[in-house]
């Protein structure tokens, strides 16, 4: 570091000296208040419970024609929807019948804090009108209470109320209606406040606030699901009742499509168990009837043949029928969510795939609107994301449903030439063939169902254990907010750095002296002295600090100005020193005592004249009385030896102002005072001068221009620094050598000046 820097960084720490008590009052200040913020916060618990996800689905294709019914259209969503859908409204509102989020009870104590009690509370309210409202609660004896609220009524007009009711009265006036009851509870405090909100308000409230969904890690499809709430009780029942309501929609969504399914399924059933039952019923009532003839075995194969193409037939005109319905549903709102395929024999993985991609942006797009409105250029997008993927969904239906009824038009033309070739029987073995096929028909179809009825009442149970709760919440027993302790040492470093940042604004908006280069370069004067800050009167008075404090570096930065007074001026005859400054309180007056005092410690004769008529205060420091002083001699009234007093120090006099008066300039520059200069020097050896401020009267110039000496008084954060120029001037007026400055109550002990040794 060199000296540049290191004077730089010594500046810096002396203003941080100077202004140390606003550093630490502003500390003080900032501390205390952020002791009060980390009280008054409440305390914050968070409860997690822990969920396991599964975002796998089969995509697995079949001709089968029900493949998809035993499948369902169980959407894969990604565990990212997942998240989404757990802090739906929809489900936080579910969740919420079951643990009461929207009524809140605060007990306040002594000191005005707020405590909730949850279910802890000796009250219960019912809020019927004038939610979202708090109200204040004072209890008056064991029946009544006073209730008091300032809000908002419906037509967002402010309102104020105040009034005594007794509890499970029925409180119903313009602005709100509700009834307080006991609960059996010790009252603890003497006022209570609550509030009851808006379910779906509330809802979205904590929503967006107090709910969080978060994936433990990258590789895990493990959802973390929190909660915060200033109650540890409530923040652990609402995430248990969340996660339960969140599992229980979860199996109802993606079960929907198989109990379509099964819907479908037992309607064929029932119409083809009805159809069966006839087939069965027909053959018995022919054969009680008729005689059949024997039927060739090749006949047999042929009716066997066309009643293959006879199912085929049937399971294409079903196939064309569900998807002719999907069709329709393309066209509506609500029937995208429920779309599906399954029967159609149409599940490829290309359409299947394209109606999830749809399904999903549904999803999708519900969860924004729950935040944004249509308008919303994200919203827009994924509509017309939506938009497209129907309008691709459309035309491969289109495509399949025309190339199913082509294949029925070519099973039509196999079914006619084995019909053809039956139609060659006699009538009665045709009557009992068709009878036995449509038997075979429903039998093999009603078996068909019943198989498939079964595979999908499985998948739908299989589905109720693809998600699980890992872990339900615990009680939180430790508050997550407020970190009172980093709240108050933040408090305190704020304070600090705040401090800081005004003391350097301070110092920078300062426009007094503060250093003794400063002076050094501006003026290019030398500095005489520098006097550390002391006290300079002690119980009123004022204090020779030399006389009282010897050892002190105040009484030896005196010594040394009387040091440097020698090299200023060597004669050995009498030296006259004027001291003086630019403006009242700098001190002048304290340098000339005690100055005065340190040149009669070497056995100097000195005397110390107060030429300060308008504000006199010399005398004090001697505790001499003023009486008759220099303006009575001046004035022709007295003598000299009237008004030449003596101190309690050998050879050290003084001379006092006087009273007042009314021209004290012209008595200070008259000629009998440089006499009296001339007179005095016969006997003396340092005639000090305590001349008036030169920047307020011209007094003062005047009889500088007789001092041997002068030495003008700056004070240290006092004196401004626009005054120097002053200064300047004054030094080439009166063109004197022996002009130096003395740096008066610096706030650091420095040794500024020639650097001469006290002589002994």
């Amino acid at each position: 570091m060199n000296k540049e820097e290191e004077k730089k960084l010594f500046e810096k720490i002396n203003i941080l000296k100077r202004y140390k008590y606003l550093i630490i009052a502003v500390m003080l200040i900032s501390l205390i208040v952020s002791i009060i913020y980390a009280y008054y916060k409440p305390n914050i618990y968070e409860a997690n419970a822990l969920i396991q996800i599964n975002t796998k689905s089969d995509t697995a294709v079949s001709n089968d024609a029900l493949k998809e019914a035993l499948q369902g259209n169980s959407l894969s969503t990604g565990i990212d929807t997942e998240k989404e859908v757990i802090q739906t409204r929809f489900i936080i509102m579910k969740a919420m019948k079951y643990v009461d989020l929207t009524t809140h009870i605060w007990g306040v104590n002594s000191l005005h804090k707020s405590i909730e009690l949850y279910l802890d509370s000796p009250i219960k309210v019912d809020v019927k009108e004038g939610k979202g409202n708090i109200f204040v609660l004072k209890p008056i004896d064991d029946n009544s209470f006073e209730l008091s609220v300032k809000g908002i009524n419906e037509d967002g007009e402010k309102f104020s109320f105040s009034g005594n009711f007794n509890y499970g009265e029925d409180i119903q006036n313009d602005y709100f209606e509700l009834t307080v009851t006991k609960t059996g509870k010790e009252f603890e405090y003497n006022k209570y406040k609550f509030v009851v909100y808006e379910p779906a308000y509330y809802a979205q409230d904590i929503k967006s606030l107090d709910i969080s969904v978060s994936k433990i890690n990258k590789k895990a499809n493990i959802l973390n699901v929190s909660y915060r709430d200033p109650v540890a009780l409530r923040a652990r029942d609402f995430v248990n009742a969340l996660v339960k309501e969140y599992m229980k929609q979860n199996i109802k969504l993606k079960t929907q499509n198989a109990t379509k399914t099964l819907e479908f399924i037992n309607k064929q059933l029932r119409i083809i168990s009805g159809n069966l039952k006839k087939s069965e019923k027909n053959i018995e009532d022919f054969k009680s009837k008729e005689k059949t003839a024997d039927i060739e075995l090749s006949t047999q194969n042929v009716s066997k043949k066309l009643s293959d193409f006879e199912s085929q037939v049937g399971i294409i005109d079903m196939q064309i029928s569900i998807l002719k319905k999907s069709l329709q549903k393309l066209k509506t709102k609500r029937g995208l969510s429920t779309l599906t395929l399954a029967g159609s024999g149409a599940e490829t993985a290309s359409v299947t795939s394209l109606i999830r991609e749809l399904q999903q942006a549904l999803l999708d797009r519900d969860s924004l609107l729950e935040s944004y409105t249509p308008s919303h250029p994200v919203v827009k997008k994924i509509t017309s994301r939506i938009n497209n993927l129907k309008n691709i969904i459309r035309e491969s239906i289109l495509n399949i449903l025309s190339s199913y009824q082509e294949k029925k038009k070519l099973l039509q033309q196999q079914m006619a030439k084995y019909q053809n070739e039956l139609g060659k029987l006699p009538k009665i073995q045709q009557n009992y063939l068709g009878l036995e096929r449509k038997f075979d028909f429903n039998n093999k179809f009603y078996t068909y169902l019943l198989e498939k009825k079964t595979e999908t009442e499985i998948k739908k149970a299989a589905t109720v254990n693809q998600n699980r709760v890992i872990d339900y919440a615990l009680l939180p027993q430790v508050p997550v907010k407020p970190k009172r302790k980093l709240i108050i040492t933040v408090g305190l470093m704020f304070g600090l750095i705040l401090g800081v940042v005004l003391a350097f604004i301070r110092n920078a908006y300062d426009n007094t002296i503060k250093d003794v280069e400063e002076i050094e370069e501006e003026l290019g004067i030398p500095i005489a002295a520098t006097i550390p800050k002391y006290k300079t009167q002690v119980d009123g008075e004022r204090e020779l600090v030399i006389k009282t404090k010897p050892k002190s570096s105040v009484a030896e930065s005196f010594r040394l100005l009387r040091t440097n007074l020698k090299f200023l001026t060597p004669k050995s005859q009498s030296t006259v020193v004027a001291v003086t400054s630019t403006v009242a309180g700098e001190g002048k007056t304290s340098i000339a005592s005690n100055l005065a005092v340190a040149l009669q410690m070497l056995n100097k004769r000195v005397i110390i004249i107060n030429l300060d008529l308008r504000k006199p205060t010399l005398h004090k420091a001697f505790g001499i009385a003023n009486g008759r002083g220099l303006s009575a001699y001046l004035s022709d009234q007295v003598g000299l030896d009237k008004i030449l007093k003596h101190t309690n120090m050998e050879k050290l006099d003084i001379i006092t102002a006087g009273s007042v008066p009314p021209n004290p300039s012209e008595l200070i520059s008259s000629d009998k005072m440089f006499e009296l200069i001339k007179r005095l020097k016969k006997y003396y050896d340092y005639i000090i001068l305590d001349t008036p401020p030169v920047g307020v009267v011209t007094d003062a110039r005047v009889i500088l221009e007789e001092a041997d000496i002068t030495l003008y008084v700056v004070r240290y954060g006092y004196t401004k620094k626009d005054l120097l120029n002053l200064i300047k001037k004054l030094y080439k007026e009166i063109n004197k050598k022996n002009f130096a400055i003395v740096l008066n109550d610096a706030e650091v002990d420095l040794t500024a000046g020639y650097g001469y040794y006290e002589e002994k």
